[in-house]
């Protein structure tokens, strides 16, 4: 895991993946450091797509890369507003 960095404007965010230690089709996506109230998004693989529960605060060419190279793709997003 990356650790936050300064730089002259700020903290220079991205997103840490954890898979679940219990359920290895689940994965942990959040922001570093906490961007916002610090959500976080999980991701579900399943047969028959992954689903993406609530969203991600930050959507970078390292987390497009991770979905890409992993999963694939993601079929379905769920959050609520």
């Amino acid at each position: 895991m990356r650790q936050p960095s300064e730089t002259a404007h700020g903290p220079t965010y991205h997103n840490t993946f954890t898979r679940d230690s219990v359920d290895s089709r689940i994965w942990s996506i959040a922001t570093e450091p906490k961007f916002g109230i610090g959500q976080r998004a999980m991701l579900l693989q399943t047969k028959d797509g992954n689903v993406l529960w609530d969203l991600i605060a930050l959507l970078d060419a390292e987390t497009i890369e991770f979905v890409r190279l992993l999963l694939h793709s993601i079929q379905h997003v769920v959050y609520q507003a």
